[in-house]
């Protein structure tokens, strides 16, 4: 039966000045119940249900939509998951008994999202690029293709439900030990109904990604990844209004309650990454590989980038030697002397004359040959003049 007082349109009162809650005296009140009319504090009051906690305790909680004989058996699972959207106004539905058909719900919905949020990052024959592009690794059989992803289902299903496990053994324990006039199911209830979100974040976090193309602006980037952490918002939004509608924690309460499982759920989620790259160290082979890849194509695009933004006209940079110092003005390079060896270095004006024996000057120790004829010495005094007539003039300093 519905209160006569249930009105969504009648509006919410403060009290007056110096007025304490009618549950805790002790407290001052900071809005009057439109059901019941009595003053509430601030732990006392669930704004989105516009309720005081009193009045929430003795109505009847809602049915949740996966246990409503009267719809059919689709509408129970969309409804179901549709109500993770309004985290706030579905918390009063998890304040009954029982958790066998919530058990069942959450084997329907987290095993298979967990065993899809495994299969990218735990392969090892298949590397996903932008744009779902997948390469394989090697020339694997179909056979050890299917396998290979298989193993990596199954290790998304294991690091799934042990952060899950984390996240909702402690949140449990924490409700319980500061709830306040609360039912003891609601927060199991609440991890069961809502568990699927917690695999939704890993795959969303880990195909936004893929689904983004090869360039994309920051803005862009930064959005995606905004969207991938919805579903895990609103798991953390759901552990808190349950906390507060259905166990009665305070306001501070809440945020403890909801801040140390999530804390330890982080720490064990690092170590269960570790352990997972010791076991498998093809994956860190394979993420390494990625990495590089991913770091040669940024490069590649800079420079393309570079090329293509260059304005016409500019001055080409002045290669470098190789050992030359940056920035150096390179020297002079002497032309080559005609008849000279390539690579040999050239000497200073003069050594020439001196290293290099006159026509005319004796060879040393005592000669073997006849004396020459008179023809023969004029033909050997002319040829030198011949030579150094022929040979072509150095080239003059200006």
């Amino acid at each position: 039966m519905a209160d006569e007082n249930d009105d969504p349109e009648r509006p919410i009162e403060s009290p007056p000045e110096g007025s304490m809650c009618s549950e805790h005296p002790e407290r001052p009140a900071v809005v009057v119940c439109p059901r019941c009319g009595a003053y509430a504090c601030l732990s006392c009051w669930h704004g989105p249900v516009r309720s005081c906690h009193a009045c929430l305790v003795r109505r009847p909680p809602p049915p949740v939509p996966w246990e409503d004989p009267s719809r059919g058996w689709l509408a129970r699972v969309f409804g179901t998951l549709h109500d993770a959207a309004a985290p706030n106004t579905s918390a009063p539905a998890f304040r009954s008994a029982g958790t066998e058909r919530a058990a069942l719900f959450f084997a329907l919905t987290f095993v298979p999202l967990a065993a899809l949020s495994g299969i990218v990052p735990y392969t090892v024959l298949l590397l996903f690029g932008p744009g779902f592009s997948v390469t394989v690794q090697g020339t694997p059989m179909t056979e050890e293709i299917a396998l290979d992803v298989f193993g990596a289902a199954l290790i998304g299903v294991f690091i799934g439900l042990a952060e899950w496990a984390a996240l909702t053994i402690p949140f449990i324990s924490l409700s319980r030990a500061f709830a306040n006039d609360g039912h003891p199911d609601a927060p199991a209830r609440v991890m069961l109904y809502r568990g699927w979100l917690l695999p939704a974040f890993f795959l969303t976090e880990t195909l936004v990604p893929l689904a983004l193309p090869e360039r994309v602006s920051l803005g862009g980037a930064l959005l995606t990844s905004l969207l991938a952490i919805i579903p895990f918002l609103l798991l953390l939004g759901a552990m808190r209004a349950v906390t507060r509608m259905g166990s009665g924690v305070s306001a501070f309460g809440a945020i403890l309650t909801v801040g140390v499982p999530f804390a330890i759920m982080i720490v064990v989620g690092l170590f269960l990454a570790r352990g997972v790259r010791l076991a498998r160290p093809q994956i860190a082979r394979l993420e390494e590989a990625q990495r590089l890849e991913l770091e040669r194509e940024a490069t590649r695009r800079s420079r393309d980038e570079a090329s293509a933004s260059g304005a016409p006209g500019t001055t080409p940079s002045t290669p470098t030697t190789p050992g030359a110092t940056p920035g150096a003005t390179p020297e002079a390079t002497p032309e080559a002397t005609p008849g000279a060896t390539p690579g040999a270095t050239p000497s200073a004006p003069g050594a020439e004359a001196e290293t290099e024996p006159s026509p005319s000057a004796p060879t040393s120790g005592p000669s073997r040959e006849p004396p020459a004829s008179e023809g023969t010495s004029a033909e050997a005094t002319s040829a030198p003049s011949e030579a150094a007539s022929s040979a072509p003039s150095s080239p003059q300093t200006p």
